[in-house]
């Protein structure tokens, strides 16, 4: 593969299908659509339409985040940072391994361990001298 290619294309996800719902999730939706029918979702969004338009930010924000989704906290990371993780990535991938699985992991381990065992250890090797 070229350099600059990818197996991702612009607008291709890598799962088409999503995220299956959680047994939770699909039971609490259930119970939803028995409690409030078409019609009564409907009064609830002509509500919070008219609410918003006399100002109500609540109803803007619910609105909002119901229609075009919750905004996204974007990283803040340096350049150099950025083409560092795209080469972790690309190696990752390489190597036949899956990215989302190793950086849960990393995410893990990190986790298991407080900031400041992190921050003090000697990279590379031991800090026991």
């Amino acid at each position: 593969m070229a350099k600059n290619q990818t197996s991702w294309q612009p607008g291709q996800t890598g799962n088409p299908a999503g995220r299956k719902p959680r047994a939770v999730e699909s039971l609490y939706s259930e119970i939803f659509k028995e409690a409030c029918t078409p019609a009564q979702w409907l009064k609830i969004c002509k509500r919070a339409t008219a609410d918003a338009l006399k100002g109500d930010r609540y109803a803007r924000q619910w609105l909002g985040e119901y229609l075009i989704g919750k905004p996204q906290t974007p990283l803040d990371i340096s350049p150099a940072d950025a083409v560092l993780i795209a080469n972790a990535i690309n190696a990752l991938v390489t190597a036949g391994y899956q990215p989302s699985a190793v950086f849960r992991d990393i995410v893990e381990l990190a986790l298991e361990h407080p900031a400041n065992e992190r921050l003090t250890a000697a990279p590379g090797g031991s800090d026991d001298e």
